[in-house]
């Protein structure tokens, strides 16, 4: 047996490669890819209504992963597009009629790990990117922990564990950004640990870059936690470590982080200034926050985490989003958790992480204490979800479990069997009771109403379940009845304890794999973005002009991919300025705070409303440019209201099937020259005179200050003028002028901070224009105009991570074991 536990790394390294080889065989063997590529075809616009051939019945798919079809994957593939250019990404003009990407910090431009994307086709390098993380995850897991000395079964069981936990499994395939994140918290601890024992530079190096790492991966409210758990983490060990805590290490500790924003400055800049810039800033995210605030029996979803079912069965009927209430890492390293939590209390560092899960735990729990907690007026925290601190406590709980195991392979003491005994009748109670109250809720089902009031505490909370429901939930009690038993029989056999361990982390292995299998978003290449003719028709017009599409509407960030331009679009940073404008139509004009933090729309009409007949919608439809309207008609004779356009206005120019393409007669042109200047700086003034059908906005520029180059606000009409775009790329839009009399150039892309203006090479100024655009004085004669995008937000930031990253250089070269700074 010793022999067997010897060659245990290799024995579980193979079963890793096994189980993985196993769940990846259909990627591996079949050509398929790892993305959700079904899901794309079968439920989002154009492709929804698209039959491909050979898929006639349906094309079968989980209802997984619609951020990283919307954002994240159209995002990556601009973000490469650019760099391949050789131009740094800064601005996407394709949505929201232009808005930053850098800025967005889920764009996650600078994550060293995405330099894969250089060498290899995007959908390759997302799919190691996507594969990678929790083995990574679960490596640095390993490598924290062999700082405690651990026996090596326990190890492994803290590292899959953590690695495959289902906030690591389940967030890589909603959100790439958050798996990528979360990987680094072990390598943070790990280099905090690694300098307070031994106060080597190479430590401080992989704290310093772990964080940054973290930072730059793009998911900021992941990071805020970690960054706040290793720093509590550090202090509390530098005081147990050190015995008399040195003001040296708080130093050395605040310079991690400084540090770590410093090397992400390019980042960190922009995202700044876009986050103040942005909804975020002004928008409650409290109606989410009923959602995801959680009742104390989550306990529960420890143990089971299909409780409510899952997506990837096509079952769950859970609150919100099933991502947004994970916490399992592992119903086996729970116990063991558990174990730990009675039987070493006295042990620092296990009592600092029960302290942190316990914590983090509570502060995902409806309570009046969390309540009041993130409604406090503080930068950031209003729109942060509470649930997605559970990073946290999953990696409490997978550190805890190997600090439990660990001291169950070395404990001698024969009482230990009977402790156990208590212990596992604890967790069958619980399992018990769940199933006890689902099969009596079943039984008595005629009257399921009278549950209504416990069931929100105990099942679901604000409706009561369905009898498949009540089903779904008793099948997925069986597999932790028998991984609980099957656990139990191997602690009892303690004479075979080389064997056991290896069973017990083989047992916790499977658990893991089999919620990775179950929940894992593999799809079809042919179905990656495939060719749709409502997007040839549109890139075949090849044009600055914008579209909006209705009844079956493309509103997600389809266009970035196509590279079509939108006015719509949805990411965590736009112009708030500019979703203000969209939503007054919606709100009879008048400007409103209840807008949406991601997205800004037109086309979110219902199926029997004409969508034109409120003038305020065709005049901003004619000021943003929008030509083109794409319409899918079923032919429903309830419907029919919806497809009255008027002839005058609406020219049909296309068709295909269900679709039809009309171009909108009184669309403006992207840009031009306008002799009429009203000022004002009132914004819902502003909005009254932009929706007043008086109002000619083909000749009018409404400003918020008088331009300095005019005096009364006062321009002549010219008898000779033209305009037209010569050049127009994400980042700089060149623009040929011709005017016998000065004018204002008028351009409708989104005003924004870092956007600069230049006539025949001379700066000039931008005026912010028509509530949310561009505009600038244009001196009679024949001239260049050109607008770059050349944030100060970003030169700033590169330049301290420029900074930054040569003071890692010189930290490198420089020949000592120690670091020492003072």
């Amino acid at each position: 047996m010793r022999r067997l536990w010897h060659s245990s790394n290799i024995l579980i390294l193979l079963s890793i490669a096994i189980g993985l080889l196993f769940i990846y065989r259909e990627v591996i063997f079949d050509g398929k890819i790892l993305f959700p590529s079904n899901f794309l075809a079968q439920f989002y616009s154009p492709w929804v209504t698209q039959k491909f051939s050979g898929w006639e019945n349906g094309i079968p798919h989980k209802p997984i992963g619609d951020d990283q079809i919307r954002i994240f994957y159209p995002s990556r593939e601009l973000t490469n597009t650019m760099f391949k250019k050789k131009s740094i990404p800064l601005w996407n003009p394709y949505i929201f009629s232009g808005t930053p990407h850098i800025a967005d910090f889920q764009s996650a431009v600078f994550y060293p790990l995405n330099i894969l994307y250089f060498f290899l086709p995007q959908i390759y390098a997302w799919e190691i990117l996507l594969f990678i993380q929790p083995i990574m995850a679960a490596f640095f897991m390993y490598l924290f922990l062999r700082f405690f000395k651990l026996e090596r079964g326990a190890l492994w069981l803290g590292a899959i564990s953590f690695g495959f936990s289902g906030f690591m499994i389940v967030w890589s395939q909603e959100n790439v950004v958050v798996g990528q994140a979360a990987l680094w918290l072990p390598l943070c601890l790990f280099g905090i640990e690694g300098y307070i024992r031994t106060k080597k530079r190479w430590y401080y190096l992989v704290c310093v870059l772990s964080h940054a790492f973290c930072f730059l991966a793009g998911f900021f409210q992941v990071t805020f936690y970690i960054f706040v758990f290793s720093f509590f983490y550090g202090i509390f060990r530098a005081k147990i470590l050190e015995r008399e805590f040195k003001k040296n290490t708080l130093f050395v500790l605040i310079s991690v982080y400084l540090f770590a924003l410093f090397l992400s400055g390019a980042q960190l800049f922009p995202s700044i200034e876009g986050f103040f810039e942005s909804p975020r800033n002004t928008t409650s995210a409290w109606y989410l926050f009923e959602r995801y605030l959680l009742p104390f029996t989550h306990l529960f979803n420890i143990m089971v985490p299909d409780i409510f079912g899952n997506p990837g069965a096509y079952n769950f009927f859970g609150r919100g989003f099933y991502r947004e209430t994970i916490l399992y890492a592992g119903l086996i390293p729970f116990v063991f958790a558990v174990y730990i939590s009675f039987k070493a209390k006295s042990n620092h560092i296990v009592r600092f992480f029960i302290t942190a899960a316990i914590l983090s735990f509570l502060l995902t729990v409806d309570s009046f204490i969390t309540r009041w907690l993130f409604q406090l007026p503080l930068p950031f925290l209003p729109t942060f979800l509470p649930s997605r601190i559970l990073i946290i406590a999953t990696f409490s709980i997978a550190t805890l479990s190997a600090f439990g195991f660990s001291k169950w392979i070395r404990q001698k003491d024969k009482n230990e069997l009977r402790f156990m005994t208590y212990l596992f009748s604890i967790f069958y109670i619980a399992l018990l009771l769940i199933a006890a109250y689902a099969t009596v809720m079943l039984l008595n089902y005629d009257n399921i109403s009278h549950f209504k009031r416990l069931n929100d505490y105990i099942i679901i909370h604000g409706s009561l379940p369905t009898k498949i429901n009540i089903l779904v939930l008793l099948k997925n009690l069986i597999l932790p009845f028998t991984m609980l038993s099957l656990l139990s029989a191997m602690l009892l056999t303690k004479k075979m304890l080389n064997l056991s361990i290896l069973g017990i982390v083989v047992l916790t292995m499977f658990g893991q794999f089999y919620l990775l299998n179950k929940y894992l978003a593999i799809g079809e290449p042919e179905f990656l973005y495939p060719e749709n003719a409502v997007l040839s028709f549109l890139q075949s017009k090849n044009s600055l002009d914008r579209f909006i599409s209705l009844r079956q509407p493309m509103q997600e960030n389809i266009s970035t991919y196509t590279r079509v331009y939108s006015a719509e679009g949805v990411n965590p940073i736009f112009s708030r300025r500019y979703a203000e404008l969209l939503y007054a139509v919606k709100n009879n004009g008048k400007i409103t705070s209840d807008i949406p933090r991601v997205e800004a729309r037109l086309s979110e009409l219902g199926d029997k409303e004409n969508p034109f007949e409120d003038n305020r919608r065709l005049r901003l439809l004619s000021l943003l440019g929008i030509k083109y309207v794409l319409y899918f008609d079923d032919h429903n004779p309830k419907n029919s209201n919806a497809n009255e356009f008027s002839p005058n206005l609406f020219k049909p120019v296309w068709r295909h099937g269900n679709w039809y393409g009309l171009e909108y007669a009184d669309a403006f042109p992207r840009v031009f020259l306008a002799n009429n200047i009203i000022v004002q700086n009132n914004p819902q003034k502003i909005l009254d005179v932009i929706f007043d059908p008086k109002t000619d906005l083909l000749n009018t520029v409404l400003l918020e200050e008088n331009p300095v180059e005019i005096k009364n606000s006062k321009l002549d009409k010219p008898s000779i003028s033209s305009v037209s775009i010569k050049s127009y790329e994400p980042q700089k839009v060149e623009i040929k002028t011709k005017t016998d009399k000065p004018q204002m150039l008028f351009l409708s892309d989104n005003y924004y901070p870092g956007w600069k203006a230049y006539i025949d090479n001379g700066e000039t100024k931008i005026y912010r224009a028509n509530y949310t655009f561009r505009s600038i004085y244009l001196p009679e004669g024949s001239h260049k105009v050109t607008f770059k995008y050349e944030p100060m937000s970003f030169k700033i930031g590169f330049g301290i991570s420029v900074v930054s990253v040569a003071a890692i250089l010189v930290i490198i070269v420089i020949r000592k074991n120690k670091m020492r700074i003072i």
